[in-house]
């Protein structure tokens, strides 16, 4: 009761930060008797718990509260009014990791503990001088590379889109790295707030929602069967690429709160692109995600068929030519090595 009439007599006089940092408490942490727990996953994420994604993506944040804090913000001048240190930090990251559990658009910019906008070089740039960079052995391709794929659709998707998914092949690249060094404090606070950034970007991608001049390079063109056709590849793309990132880039502890609504989404799309005669590596990495995601689920067998046709068009004939495919997109081994010993242990 007293925290509603501070909110409905506040005037703006003086900051607004105690009310805002009481809306975030009740709003990520209203039932308190939740346990935090990682549920099992087809996957085996690293780098669990950076920046507290094990707290946050395990709580059911309360919808009024979380709208009141929002409404809030945007009257009174957004995170860059708080004065409090690393409070608009700690929303910026409920908030990322509540646009992942919903698969909605982050509503706040992704700041730093001191308020500031969040902006870093590429992974491969940026952790190079820790050994993360990449230096190619034989027909190697760069780690993310793989989307430029979407760039040779007619009509392409725009460059900028393309990027962010290339980014998340990176980071998946420095991951896999560091997952086998030693990671000292700030080496770790560097990478968490890499995956956030990319992972906000990835988050705030063009939609279902969005026209296809936000996606494709459309100039004058009038839509048809080309444009729609480059349309949904770009869609599976993300689609599959949200399903990668929640359970291993950006790995949320409640992972069967976004796998089934994907599952569903992914499965029907992929099986009637292919029906249309679609081959290609990306859609191989597509469906080799979904075959991974659907562990012991009753769509494998269909999406398994698939992929065993994908890998013969393509001439797949070895589990090292299909891995290096796979990591020319975004694929961190040491989260999926469990597999190559089963579900793909006789498939070539």
């Amino acid at each position: 009761m007293a925290l509603r009439n501070e909110v409905s007599t506040y005037t703006g006089q003086k900051p607004i930060d105690s009310i805002i940092m009481c809306m975030l408490v009740l709003a990520v942490h209203e039932t308190a008797s939740e346990r935090i727990y990682r549920e099992p996953s087809p996957f085996s994420p690293m780098f669990t718990g950076l920046h507290a994604l094990d707290l946050y993506g395990s709580r059911n944040y309360n919808p009024l509260h979380w709208k009141v804090l929002h409404e809030l913000l945007g009257k009174y001048g957004g995170l860059e009014s708080l004065r409090t240190f690393g409070l608009g930090w700690q929303i910026s990251l409920a908030d990322l990791t509540n646009s992942a559990h919903t698969l909605r658009k982050p509503i706040c910019s992704l700041v730093d503990v001191y308020g500031r906008k969040i902006d870093l070089d590429p992974p491969l740039v940026r952790f190079a001088p820790y050994g993360g960079g990449f230096s190619p052995t034989g027909a190697e391709q760069k780690p993310g590379s793989g989307f430029n794929e979407l760039l040779c659709l007619q009509p392409p998707v725009h460059d900028n889109v393309v990027t962010v998914f290339s980014h998340v092949g990176e980071l998946s690249y420095v991951i896999h790295y560091l997952s086998m060094q030693p990671c000292g404090p700030r080496l770790l606070d560097l990478l968490a707030d890499s995956r956030d950034l990319i992972h906000h970007r990835l988050f705030s991608q063009p939609d279902e929602k969005d026209t296809p001049h936000q996606i494709l390079q459309l100039d004058d063109q009038i839509y048809n069967k080309s444009v729609e056709r480059s349309l949904e590849i770009y869609q599976i793309t993300r689609l599959t690429m949200l399903l990668y990132a929640t359970h291993v880039t950006f790995p949320l502890p409640r992972s069967t709160v976004v796998r089934g609504p994907l599952l569903s989404q992914l499965c029907p799309r992929i099986q009637a692109l292919a029906a249309q005669g679609a081959s290609s590596p990306l859609l191989l990495w597509c469906a080799s995600v979904v075959l991974i995601a659907l562990e012991g689920a009753k769509p494998s067998n269909e999406i398994l068929i698939l992929f065993q046709q994908l890998c013969r068009d393509l001439e797949v004939t070895s589990l090292e030519t299909l891995l290096g495919i796979l990591r020319s997109f975004a694929w961190v081994d040491s989260a999926v090595d469990h597999h190559y010993s089963g579900i793909w242990k006789n498939l070539f």
